[in-house]
């Protein structure tokens, strides 16, 4: 199975980005790495083997959804068979591509979703904290695998509102829920995720970082939608490719 991996990013610091390349490139599963600059490529990433570098002329302010997007269908265009997701400020465990396509290959799915290990912005982890996406009701973006017919929505991270950026991961999740795609969940934590919210740090007796998120702007992308007539929501509804 021929695997690309798609990468948005924008500002992110060389060392995070080095150590999000370097989990693409140590995979057990070879697989190519799609690195898209949302309008501010960086040099380093010309530099590296088996990554292909695909610069925006513009920032989006979206929180990646236009690259990703983009990335995505470039990927399908190249004749990708799988195509899995990986923010910039994540990595992955070597196994955790090779995880994936064994998962697919037993069971058949066209999302594939792993577990995922909780950090903080230097990498250590926090022990003890639960698994906030069960794969029901919510997975993470870094944490899918996308193949067969569910190829079909990726690209369509560009068709989510700005707007409704801040939660674009959980309306990405809608959006394969709503085409009744066959899933498959690995029980490994493959996936590392550098976490941002309040709530993960309270929930282990820690303070949070300096501008943790703390949930406003979710609860401000909701109200934007509720507040729309719903002739608006039933036409972006289209858009985005809910049935």
């Amino acid at each position: 199975m021929r695997v690309a991996v798609i990468t948005p990013y924008w500002h992110e610091p060389d060392r995070m980005l080095i150590r999000c390349l370097d989990s693409v490139a140590a995979q057990t599963h070879p697989c190519t790495h799609l690195m898209v600059a949302d309008g501010h490529p960086n040099a380093l990433i010309d530099r590296r083997e088996a990554c292909i570098h695909l610069k925006l002329d513009q920032a989006h302010g979206d929180n990646g959804d236009t690259p990703r997007g983009i990335g995505a269908k470039c990927a399908i265009e190249m004749g990708f068979d799988a195509v899995a997701f990986l923010d910039a400020d994540n990595w992955f465990w070597p196994n955790h591509i090779e995880t994936l396509v064994a998962l697919q290959a037993e069971s058949g799915a066209e999302v594939l979703i792993s577990k995922r290990s909780f950090h903080r912005a230097d990498g250590s982890e926090i022990l003890g904290l639960a698994e906030a996406g069960d794969a029901v009701h919510y997975a993470d973006t870094s944490c899918l695998m996308l193949t067969g017919r569910a190829l079909d929505i990726a690209p369509l991270w560009t068709a989510i509102p700005k707007e409704l950026a801040p939660i674009c991961d959980r309306i990405f999740w809608q959006m394969l829920m709503s085409h009744g795609y066959k899933m498959a969940v690995s029980p490994k934590r493959t996936v590392a995720f550098t976490t941002q919210y309040t709530a993960h740090y309270a929930a282990v007796g820690e303070p949070p970082p300096a501008q943790a998120k703390d949930g406003q702007e979710s609860q401000a992308a909701v109200a934007w939608w509720n507040a729309l007539p719903l002739e608006e929501q039933e036409r972006l509804n289209r858009n985005m490719g809910f049935p």
